[in-house]
């Protein structure tokens, strides 16, 4: 768990200094949770199985959207098919009520998530990834193993965890493009906007330069001299999407360029063939069209 020791020790230095009165009703939070029969499960047994999926996924949804209301409290939602899916489980009381102890651990108030839950969030992601959707998963003998449902999702957990990370928070805005999540509206006073909104996600790595280095390098190895034919929004948009893998975003960009060919060589003697071209060029090297 290295990668994680810098949020580990934030965590444990934010809770070091909590007053006596929020000590104590973090503890009260954290020994409900211990004493959940997921909590062994999950963490003293260590297992790993489909039907914690929705479980992982209830929390990741919480983190995502944890809100402030009107009294400066932090509250979070999570939806009623979510919540009924898990109550329908084995024991499933005990995996929500585990589920809900664990968001309300995240929040800000209460410190952040112990560092057992990080190590169970890990070993998930290394089995299952970190979202999937309803899928079969077969053996060696192409023999059906498992079963998954529903669709699962952990990106907000770790894009919490570590929020300026790449990857995370890139499999964040992919799981929201691959209709695994969707953006929530821009209605709330979200702790997290960046794994909540898509405005939020999209001005979050734009003022902490999140995906500068590999955006420049795209914009480097182009034609730099076709740009100047289109806005700076449009490049930005482009840039964004190739940064994000974001190969639905990066074709529809191709099939607007492709219908608007006649007409920007009609307004500036130069149809869109290179924006098309590099484009496409994206697309390939990102594996889109493989998909």
């Amino acid at each position: 768990l290295d990668k994680y020791k810098s949020y580990i020790e934030k965590s444990n230095m934010a809770i070091s200094n909590f007053s006596d009165e929020r000590k104590k009703s973090r503890d009260k939070i954290y020994n409900e949770l211990v004493h959940t029969s997921t909590y062994e499960s999950l963490v003293k047994n260590k297992i790993t199985a489909i039907n914690y999926l929705p479980v992982i996924t209830a929390i990741n949804n919480g983190i995502r959207e944890t809100y402030i209301n009107k009294k400066g409290e932090p509250l979070f939602l999570l939806s009623k098919s979510l919540t009924d899916n898990i109550k329908s489980l084995n024991d499933g009381d005990d995996k929500l009520d585990f589920a809900l102890k664990s968001i309300v651990l995240s929040t800000p108030n209460k410190g952040g998530l112990p560092k057992e839950l990080i190590e169970v969030f890990e070993r998930y992601r290394l089995k299952y990834n970190i979202y999937g959707k309803k899928s079969l998963m077969y053996d060696a003998n192409s023999n059906i193993k498992e079963e998954i449902k529903h669709p699962y999702n952990m990106s907000s957990i770790f894009a919490y965890i570590l929020p300026t990370n790449q990857t995370y928070l890139s499999e964040v805005y992919q799981s929201s493009t691959n209709e695994v999540s969707i953006w929530l509206k821009n209605d709330k006073d979200y702790v997290y906007p960046q794994l909540a909104t898509k405005q939020g996600y999209l001005e979050y790595i734009e003022k902490n330069n999140i995906f500068k280095e590999k955006i420049q390098t795209v914009a480097v190895t182009s034609n730099a001299s076709f740009w100047k034919l289109y806005s700076s929004e449009v490049k930005e948009r482009i840039l964004n999407y190739i940064a994000n893998k974001d190969c639905r975003g990066l074709q529809k960009e191709f099939n607007i360029a492709s219908d608007n060919s006649k007409s920007q060589k009609a307004r500036t003697g130069q149809n869109n063939a290179e924006l098309m071209s590099f484009i496409d060029e994206n697309m390939r090297s990102l594996g889109c069209y493989s998909n």
